[in-house]
């Protein structure tokens, strides 16, 4: 064994070493993280932008059902047109049909009286989100966008405590004192 070791440190032992040349490694993809989004949810009605004419040609007899002033002239800059006031009463139903109601906002305080109903109410006007105004009578409350006029939210006898939407169906008639 002695010998061995001798031998070993005379012989000059011979080490190969083998490598491979490889490409650089490429950077690792950087993952860049955005700061967190906030989002906000609101349950608001956006009624949608409709075109109103200026000018509408006049009915030959001068006027008629269509509420256009016999000038043709929807608004004149002065007072307000027959056109206009139009937009101010009407009738409105609830999506499912069951309740109806004329609003009259040619008046001040505004008046509503509900269908099968021989009495109108006076509403009272109060301040509502940013954009609307809420009229509210023993029974009935709505809220109307202060810009469109557009009935946004109805509340009435047969509804409960849930809001729910109306359209205009129809035109009316001013509606008398209460």
């Amino acid at each position: 064994m002695r010998l061995l070791h001798q031998l070993a440190a005379l012989v000059p032992i011979v080490v190969t070493l083998s490598c491979e040349l490889q490409p650089p490694e490429e950077p690792a993809p950087t993952l860049v993280v955005a700061p967190p989004m906030t989002t906000v949810r609101t349950n608001v009605w956006v009624a949608a932008p409709q075109a109103t004419p200026t000018t509408v040609p006049a009915e030959p007899t001068g006027g008629g059902s269509n509420g256009v002033d016999s000038s043709g002239v929807v608004s004149n800059g002065v007072g307000v047109t027959t056109f206009q006031m139009r937009q101010l009463l009407g009738h409105y139903t609830t999506l499912d049909g069951k309740t109806g109601f004329v609003l009259d906002r040619t008046v001040d305080p505004p008046r509503a009286r509900m269908d099968g109903d021989p009495y109108v109410k006076n509403l009272e006007v109060r301040p509502s989100i940013h954009c609307c105004v809420e009229y509210a009578a023993a029974g009935l409350w709505m809220r109307v966008d202060k810009d469109t006029g557009a009935v946004l939210e109805f509340v009435g006898s047969l509804q409960g405590a849930r809001p729910v939407r109306v359209i205009r169906d129809a035109d009316a008639v001013p509606l008398s004192t209460p």
